[in-house]
């Protein structure tokens, strides 16, 4: 007997070699490798052992071995499977029957089972109905505790025998079998809980089972029918509450949805012990009645409405959550409620606060998603602890607030709910400005030391016009201001910038400017220097019937907005319609593809058609933007207006002048001043690069750095010298177009061009040579390579953007294998003698491709430089990009396969691909053996894998690939109450190591299939990569929990591991915020995620951390 086998049964040690031997054959038999996992418990009680046995997510193929004398065999997918005849036969032969705690599958025969007497579970799903050749036992199977039957006959009553009183969970769930009575339940007169999927209790009222507290069931019923069941606390059903309930359970909880007689009347209900109502799928709950027990309430129901004075018959609620429900504010304001502690309301569309003040003693707020643009009324909650506001239109933090409540935009915050939190993720900040956020309480409380007097509203914007030359944009701004139509107006080079008020009632306006830009294309790579995040852009085109390019013109604009303007609102205006009549413009697509375009308008600047409903539609945008909402001290508007004064008089200043203005306006905090700055650099007051400050620069006219960078580019001079120039070059051109403008700043326009990417330095500082790409020939004579050995054809396509500055860079890069007469504005010849190969690398502009041709010996080598370093040119923007690499099928380069798609095919071990176009299968490994070497595409597959969340063993030299970390949508957590209890460890004696283990275990097979999930359905690729990466987090989280060791100073090291699984488990139940949404678009997850849950709760409570709400758990 094993020292730990404290059972009233005699079990001899199994020794290792049978266990091998059976690891072995499971192996064999089922084509997986099987592990052991050996685990020491104490079995005084048999619950201890059920405990050990996972009957529903066996995520890996193992044998347990408990005690050295019990054994549970599980295995991922087998549940459903029948248990192979050779397995149990194997089991019997070598005489270990009786040490069978569980095994994964479903009993086919009859006369066999029996020997397996010390099962704790059993699957009797498959067993026929027939007449058994045995009679039934006294209690054959003693240590039961779970049956999983697809109906109830007399073969599964005779085989459970007197053990049917053992059964404390019964599960029936059948694809064939659609009703059940309710005597042959009762005859499992134990059961603590029933779970019956898609069939109905043909006699429910009959269900006599006064142990009964836990029902889950899709039946439609009323409470009525289940007066049998007096002892049920639980139910979550499909309910009818069209009678009034006179007899049946008090239940506790309700959780109800999907198939419920809508709406749900709770004044039908005995609800004098509720305390607990969950409601989902567009059920309504009618709250009519007075219900003093209710202290929680989820409506996840997404109905229409959700009216406030409703909480007046719920005077002793203390925790609400509503989700996607419009809040009826039918409330008087000086009407409170002095229960509710936790609020929660999220995609609501809730746009302010106000009427938070009826909730005195609020603890908790959570309001993520909506469109709330003050947090103010919270600074009247004297109780709030905790607020979550990520994902709204806040943009600034009132420093009252700041001072009493730590402000939290990270990641690694999110799931800490700490008291004296504001989460801020996901908002439009401006002040304090999110990097002095991310700094924490050290650079926070000066930045807000340094704002002196009374705050106002900024109340100034920029509008910016883009668009092609000759499109009229130059009328339209001049339209707007209400001047005359110039049919003779010269085209714009460089900026001309009006000023252009807009008003915002009878006492306050807009103090805006209208930027209009030149629209050559030559031009266009300044422009960045000004598209910032916090403006508005009115995109100007001439919807020319024969112009075939349109579409993709407007669509180059909008990704440039997308780029460098963020979510700025976008109205695209269709000029000259006295001219053109024809709409060429696909705006329903432009709309769901760029959801920031707010409108598409036409207008005459001629006749002046539509001109007042554009400035109606530019006005109301530039009244929205965060920008000139942003409140500013005294002293920080006294500097701006000293600065913009500066602007009449100086095109520049030193930027420690600019830092002695604002020390000489208690502007003293380096943080602060930075703000400050940047805020002015948004509105182009002053432009200052961080990367220049060493020049000491700040520019105050954009005239000057503008001016000064177009009398390079378009000097004849300069072009003459094929694009490379020297500073003193530079000095001369413009000393000869601007005498006296530009003293002694070459050096500074060169570097601002470098910011620009307009122009790249050669060589060494000290030789003072530069590349100017846009200085370079057209074209070249010829572009032919010589065709010698390998040939590799190659094509990065860009389906959103293809951005100018990608060629010149790389123009720069490949410079020493350029000779001078083999490269041109879109591309160069490039050689390497040494590798002895030639490559051609050029833009096909309309296309937005770069295709890559390469000759020679060692093609595949070279060709592996040349995507190596354009590859470090779409980072980090690869995938705003839209960038696809594509590998040729056939030798005309007709058709190409997406090499992602190659390496996913990889990853799933298949060696063809096959394309139905050109009817014909095509080696994987030789494709890509084309293009790169092995080690290259393991790389591939494993960065692959590693973005699934698979764990690889491939080795990753470091250069080949770059990790890139985005944004992610933090969970947008659920409110917890104070009185929700805590669920106990399933047994205090059970090794905590064990309940580790198996909440990994658990957790890696739930989390895997939540992201091949997500990969297949959730369609929008943002909302996709969110998910799947919080999924990684999770199980990189509970990683590092299973490494704790039993004392609760190891857990508390890793409270932040428990509360990023935690609040991922509560989003995910409760169906809240983006995990929340993720999950519920998924469907048939939320047992896999409740199980999870509940041992995640098992270990978490053995430490005294915080637990998912007991209500969620069922």
């Amino acid at each position: 007997m094993s020292k730990h086998n404290s059972v009233p049964i005699e079990l001899p040690e199994i020794d290792k070699k049978t266990i091998e031997e059976l690891r072995v054959f499971l192996s064999y038999l089922y084509g997986s490798e099987f592990s052991i996992n050996p685990i020491d418990v104490d079995l005084n009680d048999f619950h201890n052992l059920s405990t050990i046995v996972e009957t529903n997510f066996e995520h890996e193929y193992c044998i347990k071995v408990i005690n050295e004398c019990f054994l549970s065999i599980e295995g991922h997918q087998l549940k459903e499977e029948p248990i192979p005849n050779e397995l149990l036969i194997w089991i019997e032969d070598r005489d270990l029957s009786r040490q069978l705690a569980y095994i994964s599958g479903q009993f086919t025969e009859i006369n066999i089972i029996r020997n397996f007497c010390n099962l704790v579970s059993l699957n009797l799903c498959k067993i026929p109905s027939i007449k058994t050749t045995f009679t039934s036992q006294q209690n054959p199977f003693p240590l039961l505790k779970e049956v999983n039957l697809d109906t109830i006959t007399d073969t599964h009553l005779t085989i459970l025998g007197d053990s049917i009183k053992n059964v404390e969970a019964l599960q029936i769930e059948s694809d064939d079998v659609k009703s059940i009575s309710a005597k042959n339940i009762n005859l499992f007169s134990d059961i603590k809980q029933l779970q019956i999927s898609s069939i109905i209790i043909d006699d429910i009222h009959n269900l006599t089972l006064p142990a009964l507290e836990v029902i889950y069931t899709q039946q439609i019923l009323n409470l009525n029918d289940l007066d049998g069941c007096r002892n049920l606390q639980f139910l979550a059903a499909s309910l009818d509450t069209s009678n009034p309930q006179i007899k049946g359970p008090a239940i506790t909880e309700l959780s109800t949805g999907k198939h419920s007689s809508s709406p749900i009347n709770l004044k039908n209900i005995n609800t004098s012990q509720l305390r607990s109502i969950y409601v989902s799928n567009g059920v309504e709950l009618e709250i009519n009645s007075l219900i003093p027990s209710l202290k929680q309430l989820h409506d996840r129901s997404r109905t229409d409405d959700f009216k406030l004075s409703s909480l007046t018959y719920l005077p002793n609620i203390n925790s609400l959550t509503l989700n996607k429900t419009n809040i009826i504010l039918d409330i008087e304001s000086n009407w409170t409620h002095n229960s509710l502690r936790n609020l929660s309301i999220s995609g609501s569309n809730l746009d302010n606060l106000s009427f938070i003040n009826s909730f005195p003693n609020l603890e908790s707020l959570i309001v993520p998603a909506n469109k709330i643009n003050s947090i103010e009324p919270v600074l009247y909650l004297a109780h709030l602890k905790y607020l979550n506001i990520q994902y709204n239109n806040i943009i600034d933090i009132p420093r009252a607030l700041a001072e009493k409540f730590k402000l939290v935009v990270e990641n690694r915050h999110f799931s800490e709910r700490i008291e004296n939190v504001i989460q801020l993720r996901g908002n439009p900040l401006i002040s304090p400005p999110i990097e002095i956020i991310e700094r924490g309480e050290d650079a926070i409380k000066p930045y807000f030391q340094s704002m002196i007097g009374e705050t106002e509203e900024l109340n100034e914007a920029k509008i910016v016009f883009l668009g092609n030359g000759e499109v009229g944009k130059t009328s339209l701004m001049k339209a707007l201001n209400g001047q005359l139509f110039d049919a003779e107006e010269n085209t714009t080079h460089g900026i001309n910038i009006n000023k252009y008020t807009v008003p915002i009632n009878d006492r306050h306006s807009v103090d805006a400017s209208i930027w209009d830009f030149g629209g050559q294309q030559i031009m266009h790579a300044t422009h960045q220097l000004f598209l910032s995040r916090r403006c508005v852009y009115v995109l100007v085109i001439n919807d020319r019937k024969e112009d075939l390019h349109q579409e993709q013109k407007i669509d180059y604009w909008l990704q440039q907005v997308q780029t460098f303007g963020g979510n700025s609102k976008v109205i695209i205006v269709r000029n000259k319609s006295d001219m053109f009549t024809f709409n060429n413009i696909p705006e329903g697509k432009l709309k769901e593809k760029y959801p920031n375009l707010v409108a598409i308008e036409s207008v005459s600047c001629k006749t002046r058609e539509n001109i007042k409903r554009v400035r109606d539609l530019i006005n109301q945008q530039v009244r929205h933007l965060p920008m000139r909402k942003v409140r500013l001290a005294q002293n920080w508007i006294t500097v701006k207006d000293q600065i913009k004064a500066l602007s009449h008089e100086r095109d520049h200043l030193p930027l420690s002048q600019f830092s002695d203005i604002c020390n000489a306006n208690g502007v003293t905090d380096f943080d602060a001043q930075m703000t400050l700055r940047n805020l002015l650099h948004d509105l182009s007051v002053v432009i200052a690069f961080e990367e220049l400050d060493g020049f000491d620069m700040g520019i105050l006219s954009p005239h000057w750095i503008t001016d000064g960078i177009y009398t390079l580019i378009n000097s004849k001079f300069l072009e003459g010298k094929k694009g490379y120039i020297k500073l003193a070059d530079v000095q001369q051109e413009l000393d000869k177009a601007f005498p006296g403008k530009y003293v002694n700043k070459a050096r500074f326009i060169i570097e601002s061009m470098i910011q620009f990417e307009l122009c790249h330095r050669v060589g060494s500082a000290k030789n003072g040579t530069y590349l100017v790409p846009n200085l370079l020939p057209k074209e070249i004579k010829s572009k032919k390579i010589q065709q010698k050995g390998n040939t590799i054809n190659f094509i990065f396509k860009y389906d959103n953007l293809l951005p100018p500055s990608i060629i010149p860079n790389f123009l720069v890069r490949m410079s020493h294998q350029i000779s001078d007469d083999k490269r041109w504005r879109t591309g160069a010849i490039m050689t390497d003698t040494g590798l002895g190969v030639q490559a051609l690398v050029e833009e096909y502009t309309v296309e937005r491709e770069l295709r890559i041709t390469v000759s020679g010996q060692q093609a595949r080598d070279y060709f592996s430089v040349i995507r190596h370093e354009i590859r470090k040119l779409n980072e980090p923007n690869t995938k705003a990009l839209g960038v696809r690499e594509l590998v040729p099928l056939n030798d005309n380069r007709t058709e190409f396969v997406d090499y992602d798609e190659l390496i996913g095919l990889e990853v799933m071990g298949k060696s063809t691909y096959t394309s139905g176009k050109l009817k014909e299968e095509f080696s994987v490994v030789q494709l890509l053996s084309g293009i790169e070497s092995r080690e290259e595409t393991e790389n591939s597959v494993a960065k692959q894998k590693q973005s699934e969340g698979i764990n690889v063993s491939v080795e990753v030299k470091q250069g080949d690939i770059r990790v890139t970390t985005g944004d992610v949508i933090n969970n947008i957590s659920s409110s917890t109450s104070s009185e929700q209890s805590q669920v106990a460890t399933q047994s205090q004696q059970v090794d905590i190591k064990i309940d580790l283990k198996s909440l990994k275990g658990t957790a890696d097979y739930v989390l895997e299939d939540l992201k091949s999930d997500a990969e297949d359905e959730i369609v929008n690729e943002l909302d996709r990569d969110r998910f799947i990466k919080e999924c990684n987090r999770v199980q990189n989280a509970i990683s590092e929990i299973e490494q704790i060791g039993e004392n609760e100073k190891d857990a508390s090291d890793k409270t932040g591991h428990f509360m990023r699984v935690r609040d991922f488990l509560n989003n995910a139940l409760d169906k809240v915020g983006p995990v929340g949404e993720a999950v519920d678009s998924l469907g048939g997850n939320i047992t896999k995620i409740r199980d999870m849950a509940k041992k995640y709760n098992t270990v978490a409570s053995h430490f005294g951390l915080p637990v998912v709400p007991e209500i969620l758990l069922f």
